[in-house]
């Protein structure tokens, strides 16, 4: 089986054929954020993608100049796109304070065959599921489904999110394991796209 994902279109393909991501499924049936200014979206998803990227080269033990090159390309890039100076560094700090585990897995792509889904968990211990979220503000119910759909493929039942504000402090926040809610989510997707599964 081979999974292939396209970043430009945050589209999932398994084997050629196109499946539905956790994130599709969830704006699918919560909405998205349309009351959000389209420039406001763009730059923290960039921030987030920026941010997991430099975490994931961290923990996958790349050596620290790599790191830092890349770093300071991505933040130039991001300043000339949007005119915002912002810094990985305060966020990175605070990742590296936390008290995380040792990770069995990181960015790991899955497919769900049974359920029909795909989907890539940030980091995998021994115990559950961590999810690495940038935002300003936490959302506990869809921080737990995501987390959720995450953890079943893999057998785990704890979720954390590794909540990294831009401003402000981070901290590790304990999820609630809800596989009955997301398999209703699943449903109310599948009923709007037709589909039995």
């Amino acid at each position: 089986m081979k999974i292939e994902f396209l970043e430009e279109t945050h589209q999932y393909f398994v084997d050629g054929i196109e499946k539905p991501s956790v994130t599709t499924i969830l704006k699918e049936v919560f909405g998205g954020m349309e009351d959000i200014p389209l420039l406001t979206l763009q730059k923290a998803g960039e921030r987030g993608t920026i941010f997991h990227a430099i975490t994931e080269m961290q923990d996958k033990k790349f050596p620290e100049y790599e790191i830092i090159e890349y770093q300071e390309k991505a933040e130039k890039a991001y300043f000339e796109a949007y005119g915002d100076d912002w810094k990985a560094n305060a966020q990175l700090n605070t990742y590296n304070a936390l008290n995380l585990p040792k990770w069995e897995k990181i960015e790991e792509q899955f497919y769900c065959a049974e359920l029909g889904y795909v989907g890539t968990v940030d980091r995998i211990s021994a115990t559950a599921i961590y999810d690495t979220k940038t935002s300003s503000a936490i959302d506990r119910l869809k921080w737990s489904l995501q987390t959720t759909a995450y953890a079943m493929p893999f057998g785990k039942k704890e979720c954390y999110a590794i909540w990294l504000p831009r401003k402000g402090n981070g901290k590790i926040i304990k999820l609630d394991y809800i596989p009955d809610d997301w398999l209703a989510v699943l449903r109310v997707y599948n009923l709007k796209k037709g589909k039995k599964k």
